[in-house]
């Protein structure tokens, strides 16, 4: 069984995990804010860990092991959640950069073959003028 002592340095990286994701969060706000529902389901996985963070200092300034290690699972939980949902944040980013860069290339593309008409053009009318 841990003791409280590995209890009390749980918290702390639990703890350090939480304002790390809370970091991320702000640092990508304008990505969060095209998502309005995402940024708040993150917001509320947050505030839910934290809760649970909480709960085991709680648990562990009284010396309550049993507790301190269901809110140690509990908290554990939805930082393991947090990621999940990040990871799908910054895919989908990566995916709508992908595509709108594709979309890019493509109308360039299409530029380039247009201009390729006018520049043959030109240049046969620049000979015949010769």
């Amino acid at each position: 069984m841990t003791t409280i002592n590995g209890i009390h340095s749980k918290s702390e990286n639990l703890l350090q995990q939480l304002e790390e994701w809370k970091c991320f969060a702000s640092a990508n706000r304008d990505v969060l804010n095209k998502n309005p529902f995402m940024e708040e389901f993150l917001a509320f996985k947050l505030d839910i860990a934290q809760g649970y963070i909480e709960e085991l200092q709680f648990w562990e300034e009284v010396a309550n092991q049993s507790k301190c290690h269901d809110a140690i699972e509990n908290a554990q939980f939805f930082l393991g959640q947090i990621k999940v949902l990040i990871d799908r944040i910054i895919c989908d980013q990566h995916e709508k950069e992908l595509l709108d860069s594709q979309n890019e290339l493509s109308f360039t593309l299409r530029v380039s073959k247009s201009h390729e008409h006018v520049l043959h053009e030109s240049i046969k009318n620049f000979a015949l003028a010769a």
